[in-house]
């Protein structure tokens, strides 16, 4: 059926779910609205622009017994999971670095994401892809950013670069932008060993995706400790990389069957937060150069 304004969708009892794919600067206030109609909210990442209305959004959604979770695709994902859970093992030994990328040309002119008061920005749309991976892996919020940035002339980063230092010693380094050919990939580095995701963000349908682990740096027998030949290495492969459907299956699963939210509002609030760090951070370098 269609609806011919979003009041009259959430006033249709018929309607269990809202999800709310709407500009990021959006989602706060339609997310309250939904959770306020008693509808279950799937929001689209970032799930807002500032930590305070992720707050208000999950007083909303608790009040009025709802569902809130965060749309960010690639974490409902088999592949996200045990990967998490090959760190988390110490596969791979004492996590040291994790590195992610992520890219692609928007050629679309004009676009929402090259709108700063729509939260448009190269940091807001993929960043919150290998950010969010960052602290997923390391388990933690980071102790301490840094960041760079290449404006659009709307002011909006069309190229962003940044580093997190985690208090357990782990190091971070991701790179998001709007002007290069189409890229992604992850990687975690440990003491003795290192995961290698070729298609992390699964948003790739019908496409597989290989996890490359190499294990066993304790065999090393060079001088520098730099030998592979004592390592162990396996590839897992992921048919048909649909996260979208598996983000759906979670939604419902949490809805019908009290499964705990596989992304926690407390989660989505340490993103952005963590996101503005970053924006903060760079807004005061560039007033400090001004002066």
């Amino acid at each position: 059926r269609v609806h011919d304004s979003y009041d009259a969708l959430l006033a249709d009892p018929e309607i269990d779910v809202v999800y709310v794919s709407l500009p990021n600067s959006d989602h706060a206030e339609w997310s309250i609205k939904c959770a306020r109609a008693g509808k279950h909210i799937l929001c689209e990442k970032p799930i807002a622009l500032i930590p305070e209305d992720v707050e208000r959004m999950a007083v909303a959604a608790r009040e009025s017994g709802v569902i809130l979770q965060e749309a960010a695709m690639y974490r409902f994902h088999p592949q996200t999971h045990q990967v998490r859970e090959l760190v988390a093992e110490g596969v791979i030994g004492e996590l040291r670095f994790i590195q992610c990328n992520f890219g692609f040309t928007l050629i679309n002119d004009p676009d929402i994401r090259r709108e700063p008061e729509k939260g448009g920005g190269a940091l807001w749309d993929i960043g919150s892809y290998p950010v969010s991976f960052a602290r997923t892996m390391a388990g933690e919020n980071p102790v301490a950013v840094a960041g760079w940035l290449v404006q659009s002339d709307r002011g909006v980063d069309m190229d962003f670069g940044g580093q997190l230092h985690f208090g357990s010693g782990t190091l971070a380094q991701f790179t998001c932008s709007f002007q290069t050919l189409t890229h992604w990939e992850a990687k975690l580095i440990g003491s003795q060993g290192y995961i290698h995701l070729d298609l992390p963000w699964q948003n790739q349908v019908g496409a597989s995706a290989r996890v490359e682990v190499l294990r066993g740096g304790g065999g090393a027998t060079t001088t520098f400790g730099d030998s592979k030949e004592q390592l162990e290495k396996e590839v897992l492969v992921y048919e048909d990389c649909d996260a979208y459907f598996c983000e759906v299956e979670a939604m419902a699963a949490s809805i019908l069957d009290d499964t705990p939210p596989t992304i926690t509002p407390e989660d989505s609030r340490g993103n952005v937060a963590l996101w503005w760090r970053f924006i903060l951070r760079h807004a005061k370098t560039e007033l400090s150069l001004s002066e």
